[in-house]
């Protein structure tokens, strides 16, 4: 399985861009047993646009065109490639998510 991450903007030299190259670094190694073949960044430019909302808009667009095809994009689908979490009122007093696994 190939692992995509798609941003927008592209990131400058620095401690960030450091720390994501270690980080992809280690995914890599991580990766192999777990049959994780490849990791790759996508950076997309930042939109021009005149307002926020269309700058929102232009880049959705951007980064929807880069899902694979029939993996359900938001705009022309109702079903979401991601699973559904319970609502908060469902959760017991006291306890996250995380607090549950």
């Amino acid at each position: 399985m190939r692992i995509a991450i798609a941003a927008v903007g592209r990131m400058k030299q620095g401690p960030e861009r450091e720390l994501a190259t270690r980080y992809l670094e280690r995914a890599r190694a991580a990766g192999r047993p777990l049959a994780l073949t490849g990791f790759d960044v996508l950076e997309l430019p930042e939109s021009r646009a005149a307002s926020a909302e269309a700058r929102r808009s232009e880049e959705a667009r951007n980064l929807v065109a880069l899902l694979p095809e029939g993996s359900g994009s938001p705009s022309t689908s109702t079903a979401s490639p991601w699973p559904r979490r319970p609502s908060p009122s469902r959760w017991r007093a006291g306890a996250t998510p995380a607090a549950r696994r």
